[in-house]
């Protein structure tokens, strides 16, 4: 299916000589390139347990841990932006052991992200961007 949308996009930018066509081809062809590796991406279950254990990353479960793991696949595969963020900040009650549990999770994960990406030799040419915010986290607080 994608050849032939390709060859009908080729047929129309050597009709019309249109060079967003050519830009239109390039998308999809990328875009297809994409959807054949992200399977294999997103599954950090093929990490070494070592590596996983590094990050604190547990393969199935929602948190950071995974994601910055997660991140490191992304970079190392040519991904050129990738952001990472931790909800969950405004603590109210139970400040000291809610800001305990958040500052463990990211440290543990963000340490393992720039060690392993050292490891690699990605470091050298990543930038790392850290950063926060003061006040409320507005993807967790519905609109009053």
């Amino acid at each position: 299916m994608i050849g032939a949308i390709n060859e009908l996009n080729q047929r129309h930018f050597d009709s019309v000589g249109d060079p967003e066509i050519q830009t239109r081809i390039a998308s999809y062809e990328m875009s297809a390139r994409m959807q054949e590796v992200a399977p294999q991406v997103t599954d950090i279950s093929l990490e070494p347990k070592s590596i996983q254990e590094m990050y604190g990353a547990q393969p199935g479960k929602r948190s950071f841990a995974n994601n910055a793991l997660l991140a490191r696949r992304l970079i190392e595969r040519g991904v050129r932006f990738v952001e990472l963020f931790h909800e969950s900040w405004d603590q109210h009650g139970g400040l000291v052991g809610g800001l305990k549990k958040n500052c463990k999770d990211v440290d543990q994960a963000c340490a393992a992200l720039i060690k392993d990406l050292k490891q690699r030799g990605i470091l050298d040419d990543t930038l790392i961007v850290f950063g926060g915010e003061f006040g409320r986290t507005p993807m967790v607080h519905g609109s009053q």
